[in-house]
């Protein structure tokens, strides 16, 4: 027997898993593991200030360039989808054109400063940046 397991944890830390292999046909456990994963935030390129109003929705756009001589699409993550998530998972960029990433963030009742990184991944999924935004609540 051989099993993949892709696994993207979005915040760093430690955490624990636990994996169960079932036979389909029988429903019955064929091993199990617990996997204990630990993990660091990729190197931050860009940090952005924002200012957000206390308990209210808002939406907010970062301006990306494309480094490449070909067109690419960028698939957008966010570290922690309670806070903020992209508007579009993923962003079509021309060939060294600059595009836009549009961010929601979810209303924060309270009034002090929090961090979120958004990821911007290749088509393969490798992370080639990552923003720290500050979130700046005021009430």
């Amino acid at each position: 027997n051989r099993a993949s397991v892709k696994f993207k944890m979005r915040p760093a830390g430690s955490h624990k898993l636990h994996l169960h292999m079932v036979d389909l046909d029988t429903k019955e456990l064929v091993c199990a593991w617990l996997a204990s994963v630990t993990s660091d935030l990729p190197s931050i390129t860009k940090v952005y200030d924002v200012s957000l109003p206390a308990g209210v929705p808002s939406s907010k756009k970062l301006s990306f360039s494309n480094q490449w001589d070909r067109a690419r699409r960028y698939r957008i993550l966010s570290s922690d989808e309670s806070v903020m998530r992209p508007r579009n998972e993923t962003v079509d960029i021309g060939p060294r054109a600059v595009g836009f990433i549009r961010l929601q963030f979810m209303p924060i009742d309270r009034v002090g400063t929090t961090e979120v990184v958004a990821f911007v991944n290749s088509e393969e999924d490798q992370n080639e940046e990552a923003f720290l935004l500050k979130l700046h609540v005021a009430g």
